[in-house]
């Protein structure tokens, strides 16, 4: 499927939105409470995760923001 012109800039502005919001979000937690947005990430899922923990695997599959930074 090709994307209209309007469709492109729309999904441009999508992603550099995203880029400038997710830098802004992680510089002010870790400024605050040390530990950036990518590491409370993978916390979070491993939490998720209970006592039986993830395959590393499985956790490099969950964690959303750590390939993105």
């Amino acid at each position: 499927m090709r994307l209209s012109a309007d469709e492109r800039a729309a999904w441009a502005g999508f992603l550099r939105a995203h880029t400038v919001l997710v830098r802004h979000l992680d510089a002010e937690l870790e400024y605050e409470h040390g530990p950036p947005l990518r590491s409370n990430d993978v916390l979070v899922r491993l939490s998720l995760a209970g006592e039986g923990g993830m395959r590393m695997s499985e956790l490099a599959d969950a964690v959303l923001l750590s390939r993105a930074a």
